[in-house]
């Protein structure tokens, strides 16, 4: 039986772009996936703040709403 990918069927999810990608990076980081990593979204523009306390872990610069998405997905 055919399964659809998260990415096939990203348009009928309710996660918005920037909050799937924000909490991907998360996971990226907490494991060291370098590989997922160099890959950006490129509808999803982050700058280097951003990227960085993703890295650290302080999600004071995000929205109320992706700072509870990034202290779930971690």
């Amino acid at each position: 039986m055919y399964q659809r990918s998260v990415m096939d069927s990203a348009d009928c999810l309710p996660v918005a772009p920037r909050t799937l990608e924000l909490c991907r990076l998360r996971v990226a980081y907490l494991h060291s996936a370098q590989s997922e990593l160099s890959v950006h979204e490129r509808a999803v523009a982050l700058c280097a703040e951003e990227l960085g306390a993703l890295q650290s872990g302080d999600f004071s610069r995000f929205s109320q709403g992706e700072q509870a998405d990034l202290r779930l997905a971690c």
